[in-house]
Formats: C-alpha cells, structure tokens, sequence
C-alpha cells in the first residue's frame, strides 16, 4: 500500500536502491530498481565484464534521486503516483521503435564490441600458451589503448560530422538567400 512515510527514513532507504521506494510502498518500482542494480553486479562479475560496473552509479543515483523527489511531492500528487515497473512490455516496445535505422546500427555495433571484450576477457588466457611472451606483451599494450582509440576516433568523427553539417546547412541558406533576392 503506497502511503507516505517519515521523509527521514525515506532518505536513509534511498542509499540502497529500490529501498526507499519499497519503504513508501512502491513494491513494484523498489523490485525492479533494486533488480537492476544487482543484476548488473551479478552479470559483471558473472561474465568478467568490469566495464558493466559504470552503469550503476547511474542506476543508484536514478533510485537515490527518484525515491527522494516522490517523498517530497504533496500529498495530492503523491497519492495519484501509480507503482509500475523500470521495465515494462510498453517501454520495450518503445525502444524497439526508437532502434531503427542509425541507431539501431550503433546499438549493433555497440553490443558487437561488447561481445568482443566478453570474449577477450574470457580467452585471453589462452594466448599465453600459443604466442610468445614479447608478442604478447604488445598486443596487451595495443587492446589497452583499443577503448581510447575507439573513443578518439569516436569524438573526431562526430566532430568532423558536425562540422560538414554546418557548412551544407549555410550552403543552403545562402542559395534560399540568393533566390530570395532574385
């Protein structure tokens, strides 16, 4: 039963996510919010994926934030809150309509990557046995810096996108202006 409760103990809860929305009442939220955090520990560990870990402070803080703004609504917006899960069919199929085209390439490509780095993790150890150790000692250095390159290469590309874009929209605006003045 959602009900208002002490915004103090609220404020405590909230430091372990989906606490404090299961202390105000919402089950369904505080299941699901705390699901998520621990699943994304037990996946990282699980398939040695450390880079999995950068994803919770983001779930914590979401939780953190959420449960203190709903304790701190008034009464009348507080009790017309309904409790729903992070993750429904709906929010599903809204994503599945948002990864089209574009995104749904960089989303390929992202998940590619990260299957990549599973296999690495996991494999890795294999090539100690095969490659001599000097190779193996700069294709480690040479994987190190693959994510920063990747980045880099990331950023130049954008910035290089943004730029073309510029010049093609003054391009048009200056043959609107001229015809304008024709």
């Amino acid at each position: 039963m959602i009900k208002k409760k002490s915004k103090f103990l609220t404020f405590l809860f909230a430091f372990w996510p989906g606490a404090g929305h299961m202390y105000m009442g919402f089950m369904k939220m505080g299941i699901s919010l705390m699901g998520i955090f621990m699943g994304l520990i037990a996946i990282s560990s699980w398939l040695n994926m450390s880079s999995i870990i950068f994803f919770l402070p983001l779930v914590w803080c979401y939780a953190f934030f959420d449960a203190l703004n709903k304790s701190s609504l008034s009464d009348e917006e507080f009790y017309s809150l309904q409790d729903n899960y992070c993750i429904s069919t709906q929010s599903i199929y809204q994503l599945k309509q948002i990864f089209n085209g574009k995104e749904r390439q960089i989303f390929a490509i992202v998940l590619i990557l990260i299957g990549v780095d599973i296999l690495w993790q996991n494999l890795s150890w294999i090539f100690q046995w095969i490659i001599p150790r000097w190779i193996r000692i700069h294709i480690g250095g040479l994987i190190y810096h693959i994510p920063q390159i990747l980045i880099a290469c990331l950023i130049l590309y954008i910035g290089v996108h943004l730029i073309y874009h510029k010049k093609i929209e003054l391009s048009i605006e200056e043959k609107k202006q001229s015809e304008e003045k024709k």
